[in-house]
């Protein structure tokens, strides 16, 4: 909630200071195309890179927009031996219905389809023997127990690779600085769904794969804490 406050102070500072400039305002209208970057200020929960977002659109008409968006994250730790990493591709398409509230503020209506992939792996070694996690970011140290099956208690559905999909109805509103440049903030309802990919582990002659997909949906309101900014042309 804290950061929604951020974004919407932002946004209300910004169009404060820009009153004087209601003349070099440029509307997106038919046919117009805007880009735009989603990006957090704040923390990232350790993550080592994070776009947010990145998403084009076109206006079909004055209020009636299509729009693409492409995501990634990607995180790394190194402890000793053992390097694991994780992280996700998203990507979404969707539809906006347009409707001014003022000269600079527009507020937007829609929906929109989206599949993400997560993948994860971990490379280490036990005994100068190379071991590694297709499937799962498994960190801290790692023995090899009396049941090769019995590896995989470290393996949770948060570190795990997947695949998921999703449906959302989502809301939002532009404030438009200079001209076609504008800053924004979303939020919306979303339905989630999918599985877990399989986890296969080796080491030395060895090898073993958990297939425990664990089917899953997920229901719920979202609010973006990321701060949009874009251009229309």
């Amino acid at each position: 909630m804290k950061k929604l406050m951020f974004t919407m102070l932002a946004a209300a500072v910004t169009l404060t200071t820009a009153q004087a400039q209601d003349n070099q305002v440029k509307r997106p209208s038919k046919g117009a195309i805007g880009t735009e970057l989603q990006f957090n200020p704040f923390s990232q929960s350790g993550t080592t890179f994070s776009m947010e977002g990145l998403k084009v659109k076109y206006f079909l008409s004055d209020i009636d927009a299509i729009r693409a968006k492409i995501g990634f994250d990607y995180n790394r730790a190194k402890e000793k031996d053992v390097s694991a990493l994780n992280g996700n591709f998203k990507f979404d398409i969707g539809y906006e219905r347009h409707l001014p509230l003022a000269k600079r503020i527009d507020f937007y209506m829609g929906g929109q389809l989206g599949v993400e992939k997560g993948f994860a792996r971990t490379k280490g070694k036990i005994n100068d023997k190379e071991y590694t996690f297709r499937g799962a970011a498994v960190g801290g140290d790692i023995s090899i127990p009396g049941q090769i099956e019995d590896i995989f208690d470290n393996v949770n559905k948060d570190n795990r690779a997947y695949t998921s999909f999703n449906i959302t109805a989502l809301a939002g509103f532009d404030v438009y600085i200079y001209r076609g440049l504008y800053l924004g903030t979303e939020l919306g309802f979303r339905i989630k769904t999918g599985f877990l990919d399989d986890v296969k582990f080796k080491y030395d002659n060895v090898s073993t794969t958990l297939e425990d997909n664990g089917f899953t949906t997920n229901v719920g309101f979202y609010v973006d804490p990321s701060i949009r900014i874009g251009y229309t042309f």
